[in-house]
């Protein structure tokens, strides 16, 4: 049986390494990598985009996913939506790490150098330029030849933002 060693000091919150630093790199310092891991990645995961960084998965209703199906067949997969270890075994076929918050910057960092895997950063982000910065960033991480389609949804966010400005 495969184990790691994951300890957690809450009172080192003030420290270069605070608690959820350091858990996110125990997590993801268990994932066994294949030889030909990262961008090119084996069959299993060249479709496949890990979230780290965050201990909560992207809202299943995020237009995030559409995009990334539309380009591709492109899939997010976050560690909570692992039920048995083997789940959580693919995570290391992945093509790309997709660091959503700055808690995972070890992680991501250790990810690259042990398993090859490179990542992107994709904080959230609520501007819509922002919010356009990050795909641009993913579509180049991926390889993408045009970039993420995500008219749609950046309309669909302007016109709600249009439509609360009265209120504000």
């Amino acid at each position: 049986i495969p184990v790691v060693r994951a300890k957690m000091n809450p009172i080192m919150s003030d420290t270069k390494k605070p608690p959820e630093v350091m858990i996110q790199h125990s997590i993801y310092q268990f994932l066994q990598y294949p030889a030909d891991a990262g961008t090119t990645g084996n069959e299993a995961g060249r479709r496949h985009i890990n979230v780290i960084g965050s201990f909560g998965q992207l809202d299943k209703t995020s237009e995030v996913h559409e995009a990334l199906r539309r380009a591709g067949g492109y899939r997010l997969r976050h560690v909570t939506e692992c039920a048995t270890l083997k789940d959580f075994e693919t995570m290391g076929q992945s093509c790309l790490n997709l660091l959503v918050k700055p808690a995972g910057a070890f992680a991501v960092k250790a990810m690259e150098k042990r398993g090859k895997q490179p990542f992107v950063e994709g904080f959230t982000a609520f501007h819509p330029s922002e919010i356009k910065e990050n795909y641009q960033r993913l579509s180049q991480a991926l390889g993408l030849k045009e970039p993420l389609d995500t008219q749609v949804a950046e309309a669909a966010a302007w016109q709600l933002m249009n439509e609360a400005k009265p209120a504000l």
